[in-house]
């Protein structure tokens, strides 16, 4: 982080719903991270995402979407909490996980053998 807070060095797409099915289209896995402003924790899961992205190159997408302003669609995936991934295979939601200590590369690789991700906390849901 800088002196600011904000994350360095991450490339991940802001999205929107308008453009959510163009960037699911992208490679077989994404993640979209469903964060807000005002919520401090997001920065650890958007650094988590920093570390991986290059180890996954052309297998996943990585993006980012504010519910603040994507309000409806965060209703239409009952979206419980931030920070949280939205996990996506072949453009179909498989899973919505809650929290900073989630695994998101361990949650990729299960995904690619076909498999769900760790939803444990009480929060998550498929």
């Amino acid at each position: 982080m800088d002196a600011e807070g904000a994350v360095k060095d991450i490339s991940m797409t802001k999205l929107t719903r308008a453009d959510l099915n163009t960037f699911l289209r992208q490679t077989p896995v994404a993640v979209v991270h469903l964060d807000a402003e005002w919520d401090g924790y997001r920065f650890a899961v958007a650094e988590q995402i920093a570390q991986i992205e290059s180890q996954f190159a052309g297998v996943a997408s990585f993006g980012y979407m504010d519910v603040d302003e994507e309000q409806e669609y965060a209703r239409e995936i009952d979206l419980r909490n931030t920070p949280a991934c939205a996990y996506f295979k072949h453009g179909r939601l498989i899973a919505v996980v809650i929290g900073i200590g989630q695994d998101i590369a361990k949650n990729i690789q299960v995904i690619q053998k076909g498999g769900l991700p760790d939803t444990s906390n009480w929060m998550s849901r498929l």
